[in-house]
């Protein structure tokens, strides 16, 4: 179980600020390499943004797939 940081009023999870940090440094050291190899940087974090909007939405879509009948059941 990840630690909750607490700051005044302001809960966040420690879950989500190590999945931040872990999205910020692979999208550094991925523009570095593509500087390397000539391409330019903002490609790559605009690849790796759209890459992070897309396994959460399937990430969605296969939740509701997979737990279709409870979803409906609630709501009939």
């Amino acid at each position: 179980m990840f630690p909750v940081i607490r700051i005044a009023s302001l809960t966040i999870q420690a879950r989500g600020l190590i999945l931040l940090a872990a999205f910020w440094v692979a999208s550094w050291a991925a523009e570095r390499a593509a500087k390397r190899l000539a391409l330019r940087g903002d490609d790559v974090y605009n690849l790796g943004f759209y890459g992070v909007v897309a396994g959460l939405l399937g990430a969605r879509l296969g939740y509701v797939l997979q737990y279709w009948s409870e979803l409906t059941r609630d709501y009939s």
